[in-house]
């Protein structure tokens, strides 16, 4: 009850200084500590169990991914029934119940494959989250601008972004000067409860407001399940895109292998690869809130045509790069970095493309839990290949192999999505105005 009090006397400070706790706000912040808690997770295991294979961390962690997905349409249908802020409550609590459950095991000293059962109860809280979380931003921006509805739920992937940087370099500082804490999980499990803290202001702020109040009350059961038929033209770019995010996110088990050798003379060296990797994930949400303005400039069909033709080239220079890096000096590695950067930025505006025309989709029905479900049904799934299997990948061929491949992938996959919605478009003319409130 302390910590609840602190936090109205925080909300309050804030409200006199001009910045009010939107839901829109509380809703980042929800998502930044849930990602936060994983992210720790993810350096809290390598740390306490250095000797799995990259293949062996990359399933442990997909089984958050995976029940995220598993779950993902039916939190969505859930959410419908029980609105925005009972999910959300019930979601933070599975959250801190599932990191609780880590540092008991830590205590109990068993071995690795064990923490796959609490990661995937943390992957069933990210799916309610999400899914509610994308379900009231897109009821926040019903009204805004294409412009404004692009940078809404880009905040939205920002969001996870920021989520992980905190995380990693969090547990990364930990782990140089305080080790024991970093392999009892302790840092997720503090995330996790402020997780839960901020849920309960989160309710506060929305009462008990249900965004399906928006709705005929007497709307049945089949109706409160519908997924509408355009969503499912993204998921093919939205499951490409997920499992390189997946291959990005065992990138610590990556780092640790490959300064491990000179980390033993120098210990300074992992707190310095932890910094990194958060000016790493600081350029990367830039880049998303970038590539927001790009797909209003360009409008979100073509945009997604520059993203599925960026985001291969991005990582065929990258693997170039692992492989030819030492060799590439002076004015061609200023040229290779710009036109690098260039494909990055492009290639980010993928996610807020996305989401924003998901929102666009349902604006009309107003049903959008089964919808943003599917959503979260393909990034899980995703998410949950390109961590294992990535893995597996990454342990047989190396990495430069493995972003071959991911370009491969993810090819075919980008294109489909936006030739059905450049048929479409060229059909009925996708409007980039969202659809005035009902």
């Amino acid at each position: 009850m302390v910590a609840v009090e602190e936090l109205k006397m925080i909300e309050k400070s804030l409200e006199k200084a001009g910045m009010k706790l939107t839901p829109s706000l509380l809703i980042y912040i929800s998502v930044v500590l849930m990602r936060a808690a994983n992210a720790s997770f993810i350096i809290s295991l390598t740390t306490a169990f250095p000797d799995i294979s990259a293949w062996m961390q990359g399933i442990i962690q997909a089984s958050y991914s995976f029940t995220e997905a598993l779950f993902g349409i039916f939190s969505g249908i859930i959410y419908e029934y029980l609105g925005s802020s009972i999910s959300i409550i019930f979601s933070s609590s599975l959250l801190f119940i599932s990191y609780a459950i880590m540092t008991v095991f830590a205590d109990m000293s068993i071995s690795a494959e064990a923490f796959t059962i609490p990661s995937a109860l943390a992957g069933l809280s990210a799916s309610f989250l999400l899914t509610s979380s994308l379900a009231v931003i897109s009821e926040e921006t019903i009204k805004a601008s294409t412009k404004g509805r692009l940078f809404g739920v880009g905040g939205l992937e920002v969001s996870n972004i920021i989520g992980y940087a905190v995380g990693f370099t969090f547990a990364g500082t930990l782990q140089l000067i305080l080790p024991s804490a970093i392999k009892g999980f302790s840092p997720s499990f503090l995330f996790s409860f402020l997780a839960f803290l901020s849920s309960i202001i989160l309710s506060k702020s929305m009462g008990r407001r249900n965004i399906s109040e928006f709705k005929n009350k007497k709307i049945t059961f089949h109706l409160k399940a519908k997924i509408e038929g355009k969503v499912l033209k993204l998921v093919p770019m939205w499951f490409g895109f997920s499992i390189v995010m997946g291959v990005a996110f065992i990138s610590p088990k990556f780092l640790s292998e490959l300064f491990s050798p000179i980390e033993v003379s120098n210990p300074g060296l992992k707190l310095f690869s932890s910094f990194m990797l958060l000016f790493a994930l600081i350029i990367l949400s830039l880049g998303v809130m970038g590539g927001s303005y790009i797909a209003s400039i360009l409008g979100k069909v073509n945009s997604l045509l520059a993203g599925s033709l960026s985001l291969p080239s991005t990582l065929v220079m990258l693997s170039i790069l692992v492989s030819y890096g030492s060799n590439i000096k002076g004015i061609s590695m200023f040229f290779f970095t710009l036109i690098l950067l260039t494909f990055s930025v492009l290639a980010l505006s993928i996610p807020p493309t996305l989401l924003s025309l998901l929102a666009d989709f349902t604006d009309l029905s107003r049903i959008r839990g089964p919808s943003s479900g599917v959503y979260v049904t393909s990034m899980g799934i995703g998410i949950a290949l390109g961590e294992s299997l990535g893995g597996k990948i990454y342990d047989v061929f190396g990495l430069e192999t493995l972003l071959l491949i991911l370009a491969i992938v993810f090819l075919p996959l980008g294109l489909s999505t936006w030739i059905m919605l450049y048929f479409e478009r060229s059909r009925k003319n996708i409007s980039s105005k969202p659809i005035p409130q009902i």
